[in-house]
């Protein structure tokens, strides 16, 4: 069982993440959906209308005040593919690091969504969908990194359609 702190944590980084997504209008189907296998954290409905979008968030604290942000890191998307990293699990090439510069993109939150996470959540879904009777619709699997610094506002990353997986 995760430590009190963390768990208190991954809670913040959650609601954080639901508000984000709400201004965004997706809308929340359900949140910290158990299944025996494990767990979803939110289950929205994108803006489409249409698209079922299973959303795995990390959060981190940080000590002291926030890290510099870039100017677009807490504003609504524009028309433009989601800030991805260089190297690991985002890896897209054509995508610029859109990480403020001093923070290592291997020392984000999100990171931790390796391969073992991504097939685990791949059949959450798919447990899911068949569930709740979503079969049809698109899927797509989205990743929110939050840091939660001591004093000021959260930071988001939304990494959209972070990896494919079959359902």
């Amino acid at each position: 069982m995760p430590a009190p702190g963390h768990l208190k944590l991954a809670r913040r980084g959650e609601a954080v993440a639901k508000r984000f997504l709400k201004r965004r209008r997706y809308r929340i189907l359900a949140q910290n959906l158990r299944l025996p296998i494990g767990e979803i954290d939110l289950l929205a409905l994108a803006p489409d209308g249409r698209t079922i979008v299973v959303v795995e968030v990390k959060a981190r604290a940080l000590t002291g005040g926030p890290p510099e942000a870039p100017p677009e890191a807490n504003k609504p998307e524009a028309k433009k593919p989601a800030p991805h990293f260089h190297a690991g699990l985002f890896a897209r090439p054509e995508v610029p690091l859109e990480s403020p510069p001093e923070v290592l993109p291997e020392l984000l939150p999100e990171v931790r969504v390796g391969p073992a996470k991504q097939r685990q959540l791949s059949v959450l879904a798919s447990l899911l969908i068949k569930r709740k009777q979503l079969q049809g619709r698109p899927v797509r699997f989205d990743v929110i990194g939050v840091d939660c610094p001591a004093r000021g506002r959260p930071i988001v990353r939304h990494h959209v359609a972070a990896f494919e997986a079959k359902i």
